[in-house]
C-alpha cells in the first residue's frame, strides 16, 4: 500500500500477518525505512511506525541491499518469537 512517501508492505507466516515493513520511496543517498513485528505496532501508519520504540530501521544505497537487510531483522524478529 502506497501511504504519501511510504510503501506499506505486511509479511505473512503461514495465513497471520507477522511483519510490518515501511519502505520510503524517495530516492535520496539512501534507501530508509522500518521493520516491526505486527504485535509490537499501535497502527499501520508508516509515519507513526518511525516514531514507535518498537522495531529496527534499515538504511541502504541500493533496493537489493535493502532488501538483504530486510529478511535477515524479519529472520532475526520471527526466531525470537
Amino acid at each position: 500500500e502506497t501511504q504519501g512517501i511510504f510503501t506499506l508492505l505486511i509479511l505473512y507466516k503461514g495465513k497471520e500477518p507477522k511483519i510490518i515493513l515501511c519502505i520510503s520511496n524517495s530516492r535520496k543517498p539512501y534507501i530508509y525505512g522500518k521493520i516491526s513485528s505486527m504485535d509490537k505496532v499501535s497502527s499501520l501508519d508508516c509515519e507513526r511506525l518511525l516514531f514507535e520504540p518498537h522495531g529496527l530501521y534499515i538504511f541502504a544505497k541500493t533496493i537489493d541491499e535493502f532488501a538483504e537487510k530486510a529478511l535477515v531483522k524479519s529472520e532475526r524478529m520471527l526466531s525470537l518469537e
